[in-house]
């Protein structure tokens, strides 16, 4: 971990991120004792938070930060968005998706089951946090009140095409496939602006509904009636 240190000491400007004039960053880790997820931003981020941040277990031992042990963010949010959403710096909003929507072919063997077990684990805290914006922006829409939801414009890099997962792997540290990751999102930022440049600003490109929401509904069983269980609630109302 010391050398992780070092290697990152030399490459970031922990002074420059902490001054006010720093553009707005928030990094999360994930709490290893409670799974909570933790938000930290510019004035309180360190060194410890950015190695915390990408301490995948599998490759680094947790990393302690304020008497607590945190491992990567991403298994708490993946990237977390409210921190985003609440500051109020910008109406867009663009999301970087690095793991894929769907998949084409089932896994069946240990390592293919193994890799989508992750994306999927991954992937979750991003699904959950877009489906709880398309379910509140739902129940505000009829009343067209202004808010922070519905004024928001979401844009979206990514994910990356599926063949690029049979390359390689979240935890593989070769020179060449690191190399080959940033020339293919060099490539996805530059098609996102060709394509969605004019419309920042003016309008949504993401479909969070038909992205992130099944769209089949379950069917609910509705509890029949009890008469006595009414009688106890308008004895109560009655009461009050």
């Amino acid at each position: 971990m010391r050398r992780n240190s070092v290697v990152v000491r030399r490459g970031v400007d922990i002074d420059a991120i902490r001054s006010k004039s720093a553009p707005a960053l928030f990094v999360t880790v994930t709490n290893v004792k409670t799974g909570l997820p933790r938000v930290i931003s510019n004035r309180d981020i360190s060194i410890d938070t950015l190695l915390a941040s990408a301490s995948l277990p599998e490759l680094f031992a947790a990393v302690e930060i304020d008497g607590q042990h945190y491992w990567d963010g991403g298994y708490g949010g993946n990237p977390t968005l409210w921190p985003m959403i609440h500051s109020s710096l910008g109406d867009d909003l663009i999301i970087v998706q690095l793991l894929p929507d769907r998949i084409d072919d089932l896994p069946t063997d240990a390592r293919s089951i193994r890799r989508r077990v992750g994306e999927i684990v991954f992937h979750s805290s991003l699904v959950a946090e877009m489906q709880a914006i398309h379910a509140m922006r739902n129940l505000t829409a009829p009343t067209h009140a202004p808010t922070r939801l519905a004024e928001l414009r979401f844009h979206r890099i990514g994910p990356p095409r599926l063949a690029l997962f049979d390359e390689g792997n979240a935890i593989e540290r070769d020179r060449a496939w690191l190399e080959l990751l940033h020339t293919e999102g060099v490539a996805a930022g530059r098609q996102f602006i060709a394509r969605h440049g004019d419309d920042i600003g003016v309008r949504e490109t993401l479909d969070v509904g038909g992205v992130y929401v099944d769209s089949r509904k379950p069917k609910l069983r509705m509890p029949a009636s009890n008469p006595r269980l009414n009688v106890n609630i308008t004895a109560l109302s009655h009461a009050a």
